[in-house]
């Protein structure tokens, strides 16, 4: 704390989001080198149903503090971690340069100029767009002529 004097109130106030934030990291303590330890004397507070403060005891603290203590937890943690890797993956294929709607559109012959942009502008979702990059071409053309009733 002496090194961030602006945060002093970390140690004394409460904290509204404490339950949300204990229920995503679980009890776990710092490990990094700028982690402090916890012994007997350690004037760490906690605060129990009844929100009044009592200080815990090393081998309170000890039996109550591992991160990963239930399968639940680590069910959980688990499962967000495969929800950040698809929405990596997602935001990948964003990024996949090889062919654009637009380019399919533009390779479809008999269509205006004013079609074209009528057509692009109806593949308003990913979802559309994806189903749209695996039409043949004559269904493309189709489809575009159904949805703007030409």
């Amino acid at each position: 704390m002496t090194v961030h004097h602006s945060h002093k109130s970390y140690r004394t106030d409460t904290f509204g989001d404490y339950d949300d934030l204990r229920i995503a990291v679980g009890n776990g303590t710092a490990i990094g080198k700028n982690a402090i330890g916890l012994g007997d004397n350690t004037d760490v507070r906690t605060y129990d149903d009844e929100a009044t403060p009592k200080k815990r005891n090393r081998s309170e603290f000890e039996r109550n503090s591992s991160s990963f203590a239930n399968a639940s937890q680590l069910d959980s943690i688990m499962q967000i971690s495969h929800s950040v890797e698809k929405m990596v993956e997602a935001v990948k294929s964003f990024n996949n340069d090889d062919c654009s709607c637009w380019d399919l559109i533009k390779d479809l012959p008999d269509l205006d100029q004013l079609a074209r942009f009528k057509a692009l502008k109806l593949l308003n979702t990913r979802a559309k767009k994806m189903e749209f990059m695996k039409m043949t071409p004559e269904e493309r053309y189709d489809w575009i002529i159904f949805e703007l009733d030409m």
